[in-house]
């Protein structure tokens, strides 16, 4: 049975769990693969993954906020979001070190959580 860790609930848990998940495979709450871990950023709220790069397209880097995420599935590798490929795909784009820019996307994923939410 996959160990699983669930969507944390402070800044200081992420911290905790956000560190290691360079590489993860990230999939949406379809089940749909959305991309790979490439980095997170400095004040731990945010993971950059990349996604595409199939012969069609290039490859794009994406800011998922940390509320987007449903569950860590550490011993498959594998992150679980609550937010649909499109979601990520329409995300504001991010600014490192920029407050402002982390506030827009965490507001961007809540929406939309929420409007997918029963």
């Amino acid at each position: 049975m996959p160990e699983l860790i669930r969507q944390p609930e402070s800044l200081a848990e992420a911290v905790a769990i956000s560190a290691a998940l360079t590489g993860f495979t990230v999939v949406d709450r379809h089940n749909e693969r959305v991309g790979v871990v490439k980095s997170v950023n400095a004040e731990r709220t945010c993971l950059i993954v990349e996604a595409g790069g199939s012969f069609f397209s290039l490859k794009q880097q994406h800011a998922v906020h940390i509320v987007a995420i449903s569950s860590i599935d550490v011993s498959g590798f594998k992150i679980v979001l609550a937010a649909s490929r499109d979601d990520v795909a329409d995300a504001p784009e991010f600014h490192h070190g920029d407050a402002r820019s982390d506030i827009a996307i965490a507001g961007h994923y809540g929406d939309r959580i929420s409007a997918a939410s029963p």
